[in-house]
């Protein structure tokens, strides 16, 4: 390996500031050996992946490119990189005893970048069109993209094999070493040696996924998901939401986290919710023997009240928690039990009887009944559960076990009952909007 590669690689090791997944197709897998050849590769490396197979990319994409080797190809898997980096830093780093859930993951999230790629390079069959490679490198502050189209016929497979893993070793080097940096132009220039006559790197910057609380507001955008507080920390959570709630692979059935989440409107959020979220949470830990993540998440969007602007959400909605440096709160852009539990695939929600009695009611779901059945299905395969909390209805203190009649066969597994003795506190955020208006 060249001495120039060696010192670049041992600079990314050394510097530490971020580690990365690398999903390569195929071309350019040398370069994960380069990284991992030289001591400190733990503090780089969280994974490495060769999708090489069409089959095997298309399982990390999600769907099936309509060209497999493209910048389109390169930024898909750097994002799917993303996600899984942020994923194996963030489970290594959460404590759930002492540390916000939604904080803690954007922490994490600034620390990792994903690299992907994909790439056409010599082979033992005639094969048309170009050799050529594209590498997406994505963070927290945006995306980028290198693309190198290499002289056909000018080098060998193995020549070819490692142009493109020094192309991704420059793409992982410009993301996190400081510009202007000695290694950095060193490097630099060996790559430009390795450049024959009328090749040249193409360089892109794709839109950053940056946030923008008033965009989150007024407009639709793939955004589901929106980490905010009062300091004015803002982070959009498009697909990475799913992070959040993403259980190990290799673990499922050994899980003993629980991501606990209580929606509402928290129009005040008050004592009877911090309450009834820590009984649900204490109820979780002794019960089942898990530890537990507590996240609210207030809904901006109501199927029946319409939306809620940003200053209602400031100064009346997130005001009223207590500490949002220490309660992690989401905003959320999705009205239904259904889709939330897609967006938090494996959460336990809080929530009170009046919602019970809603999701196993078929009239919120077109009068079928197959309709009703097959949403607790989707639940069921997401592995939602419900932990129930009492409340007053028509002047009587109700719990699961007065509503448990209605839940059909077969799905009273989904819903986990808090005793009017666990807890009880007649309070409610109308009771206080009408206290206030006297």
């Amino acid at each position: 390996m060249n001495q120039t590669i060696t010192n670049i690689i041992q600079h990314i090791h050394q510097n530490g500031k971020r580690k990365l997944v690398l999903f390569c197709t195929g071309a350019g897998s040398t370069c994960s050996s380069w990284l991992l050849s030289v001591s400190g590769a733990s503090r780089t490396i969280l994974e490495s992946t060769v999708p090489y197979s069409y089959k095997a990319t298309e399982h990390i994409l999600g769907s099936l490119p309509k060209n497999f080797v493209s910048t389109e190809t390169a930024i898909g898997l750097a994002k799917k990189a993303y996600d899984r980096a942020i994923y194996l830093n963030f489970q290594t780093a959460l404590n759930p005893s002492n540390e916000s859930i939604v904080g803690t993951f954007v922490e994490r999230a600034q620390e990792v970048i994903g690299v992907g790629c994909t790439a056409a390079i010599v082979t033992d069959r005639d094969r048309k069109g170009k050799n050529h490679a594209y590498v997406g490198v994505y963070s927290n502050s945006g995306c980028s993209t290198f693309e190198l189209v290499m002289n056909k016929g000018f080098r060998s497979r193995q020549e070819e094999e490692n142009m493109v893993s020094s192309l991704i070793l420059k793409a992982i080097a410009q993301s996190v070493v400081e510009v202007g940096s000695p290694i950095l132009t060193e490097y630099e220039e060996h790559f430009k040696s390795l450049l024959v006559e009328e090749e040249s790197v193409v360089t892109h910057i794709h839109e950053e996924p940056g946030a923008n609380i008033q965009t989150f507001f007024s407009q639709p955008t793939k955004t589901s998901a929106l980490y905010y507080n009062l300091n004015g920390k803002v982070v959009e959570l498009g697909d990475e939401v799913n992070v959040l709630f993403e259980r190990s692979r290799s673990q499922d059935a050994n899980d003993d986290f629980v991501r606990l989440v209580y929606s509402g409107s928290f129009n005040p959020a008050h004592d009877a919710h911090f309450l009834l979220m820590k009984t649900a949470a204490k109820i979780i830990e002794e019960r089942y023997n898990k530890k537990v993540a507590c996240l609210y998440d207030l809904g901006i969007k109501n199927a029946d009240k319409g939306d809620l602007d940003i200053d209602v959400v400031k100064s009346q909605r997130l005001s009223s928690f207590p500490n949002l440096d220490e309660v992690s709160v989401l905003l959320t852009r999705v009205p239904l039990f259904l889709n939330k539990a897609k967006l938090f695939p494996s959460a336990w929600f809080v929530v009170g009887i009046d919602t019970v009695v809603r999701l196993v009611d078929k009239k919120y779901y077109n009068n079928s009944e197959s309709d009703l059945i097959d949403a607790l299905a989707t639940f069921l395969s997401l592995r939602t559960k419900f932990v129930v909390g009492g409340r007053v209805v028509d002047q009587k203190f109700q719990t699961l076990s007065d509503v448990k009649h209605m839940i059909p066969r077969g799905f009273e597994n989904l819903f986990i009952e808090v005793t009017e003795d666990e807890f009880r506190l007649d309070l409610s955020s109308t009771e206080i909007r009408n206290k206030r208006s006297i």
